[in-house]
């Protein structure tokens, strides 16, 4: 699974790629009403939050790429017993947006000096006042935004760990039960049950050993 430390390392990175992203839009879209402040709030947020995209998406994958080999585990055992069960192991929402991590900051900046002498001059002036002003508070949001992942992140481990243990566990009984029949198996059904049994096993053992150590799953 992948970890969110390189996430806070790049978050200076992260930073900069976004205002500049925009001091682009901002340049962009800048009121032709001649007004001589512009609140871009919205436009970093939005810009901030095309920078993360790549990084939620590839969470989001990661923790259904995990449901789905929980999932199969689990499936394998219901096809030796028989079953067939309707309820799955749940997937992963609610993941904290961005924008609710932005809270009270407001963005407003003046409309550059030279804006009439060209469009680069204009985002050279917007740059500028974005790089004195909030690359750090961009920087320090991007760090509890991470945080929020964690936590979110930590939280889906706990209930999808629990909805597959409580389905392990009758699971695992009922094919123990099977095994220790004394009749109606052949040696390789049984053979195969313990597989089943172990691979199970194997699976929650992982399972807490990954959530004792809350480093391996952040």
């Amino acid at each position: 699974m992948r970890t969110n430390s390189d996430f806070r390392s790049q978050a200076s990175t992260l930073a900069k790629l976004a205002l500049e992203g925009a001091v682009l839009m901002a340049a962009a879209c800048w009121p032709k009403d001649g007004c001589t402040t512009f609140d871009i709030t919205s436009v970093v947020v939005e810009a901030v939050g095309r920078v993360l995209t790549p990084t939620t998406v590839a969470l989001a994958q990661d923790l259904l790429e995990l449901r789905l080999f929980l999932t199969e585990a689990l499936q394998s055992a219901e096809h030796v017993l028989g079953e067939i069960e309707k309820e799955n192991l749940p997937k992963p929402s609610g993941m904290p947006a961005f924008e609710s991590t932005f809270g009270n900051l407001r963005v407003v900046i003046s409309r550059p000096t030279l804006a009439l002498m060209g469009s680069r001059l204009t985002r050279r002036g917007i740059r500028k006042q974005l790089s004195d002003r909030i690359t750090s508070d961009v920087i320090f949001l991007l760090d509890q935004y991470a945080r929020r992942l964690d936590d979110w992140r930590l939280q889906y481990w706990h209930e999808l760990r629990a909805a597959f243990t409580a389905k392990e566990e009758v699971y695992r009984a009922q094919l123990e039960k099977a095994v220790e029949a004394p009749t109606g198996l052949e040696a390789q059904e049984r053979q195969e049950i313990q597989t089943d049994i172990a691979s199970l096993q194997t699976v929650v053992s992982n399972m807490t050993t990954t959530a004792a150590d809350r480093k391996t799953l952040l």
